[in-house]
């Protein structure tokens, strides 16, 4: 981020079991060399961090994070996914570190995938896989993996509400400027 650019915290959360996935939501703010108003865009990091243990308890490796860059949109897709999980017991839903890779590409490449574990005797475990060179997973019960999808949807809901309010306040001080000029 250059010294024009601005970024501003709007929500963030973490959901723990053996590991740890954090979202967080910001809003970017650019100036813009060829107009009056700045260039704003929301900006969501999905992180995902191992649970170790060790000699004072259990923790997580804050060190060693493996992060995913996206945006509100991005963000609804994966609610919309681990929804058509819940009501159907599959999905298709699958999001890349980047738009032009793919399960054929070469290179680092990290994948977003979501799936089911059925337990006649515990019930439905979900899991959020993120997969690298090897997998990380947050699991969550059906009750879990339903109040995961509300929320994660609420911080989507709050990050277009910022974005859309801060775009708002910008034209209105444009316009004031430009009337005051």
């Amino acid at each position: 981020m250059s010294d024009d650019d601005k970024k501003y915290r709007v929500a963030q959360k973490g959901f723990q079991s053996k590991n740890l996935l954090n979202i967080s939501a910001f809003i970017t703010v650019t100036k813009n060399s060829s107009s009056a108003y700045p260039v704003c865009k929301d900006l969501v990091y999905l992180e995902f961090y191992n649970g170790i243990r060790n000699a004072s308890g259990f923790s997580y490796d804050y060190n060693n994070r493996i992060s995913m860059k996206m945006d509100s949109y991005e963000l609804r897709r994966l609610v919309h996914g681990c929804k058509e999980l819940l009501r159907s017991g599959k999905t298709n839903y699958k999001n890349y570190t980047d738009p032009n890779l793919t399960r054929t590409s070469n290179g680092y490449k990290k994948t977003l995938t979501l799936g089911v574990k059925e337990d006649p005797s515990k019930g439905s475990n979900y899991f959020i896989n993120m997969e690298t060179n090897a997998a990380i997973n947050i699991s969550f019960d059906v009750y879990g993996f339903a109040s995961f999808c509300d929320i994660t949807n609420k911080i989507a809901e709050e990050c277009e509400s910022v974005l859309y309010n801060y775009q708002r306040k910008m034209e209105l001080k444009v316009n004031k400027d430009t009337k005051a000029n």
